[in-house]
């Protein structure tokens, strides 16, 4: 059975050219950024990426699993643990501040879902993460608003980023669907 969202993407897709993307990465954080690397395992795009140092994964508010079975699956490097201050002075290590930074570089550019005003949205929108980089989609409704953007910009190696899943419920189905959309291409029309 198929959601609105599927059905929508469905009556889209008739006619419409293929992406560019070679390669699926993310810092593989419950939510979006899972739904991108199962989107990639699933249409067959290769996947990557820097995870959380010890491949940590928030699940709750205070809840954390450590999933390292994750690199072999979809082929991430563990990232590195930052010392960074808290605004009252107080030092602590941030597991997500660099592999952020790495993910929105080593791309090509970065298709961000959910709220783009978060601290995570602000970091991987952030002029430090995008420098050098094409304007992040973000948001997108379609799988064509997807191609055309990765085709705009000739996207290989995609960033998808975006809210943990504990956070903005949905968001994986969500992001899912529309990455699961992008390789379909123009069929083949007699001449």
């Amino acid at each position: 059975v198929k959601n609105d969202l599927q059905r929508s993407a469905d009556k889209e897709d008739v006619g419409l050219s293929a992406h560019p993307v070679t390669k699926i990465i993310s810092g593989a954080q419950t939510g979006v950024d899972m739904a991108g690397l199962d989107a990639g395992k699933e249409i067959g795009i290769p996947t990557g990426g820097t995870a959380a140092a010890k491949f940590q994964q928030s699940v709750g508010e205070k809840q954390k699993e450590f999933k390292p079975e994750l690199a072999n699956i979809y082929g991430l490097k563990e990232g590195k643990v930052t010392k960074r201050f808290t605004q009252d002075g107080r030092q602590y290590d941030d597991v997500y501040y660099q592999r952020t930074l790495d993910n929105a570089q080593e791309a090509d550019g970065t298709i961000w879902f959910g709220n783009a005003g978060s601290p995570g949205g602000k970091l991987t929108l952030g002029k430090d993460a995008q420098k050098g980089k094409p304007v992040p989609l973000v948001n997108p409704t379609s799988a064509q608003e997807i191609r055309n953007w990765l085709n705009k910009h000739n996207i290989k190696t995609l960033n998808v980023a975006g809210n943990r899943e504990y956070t903005n419920p949905g968001i994986y189905d969500k992001a899912k669907t529309l990455l699961s959309l992008i390789h379909i291409s123009e069929p083949t029309r007699p001449y």
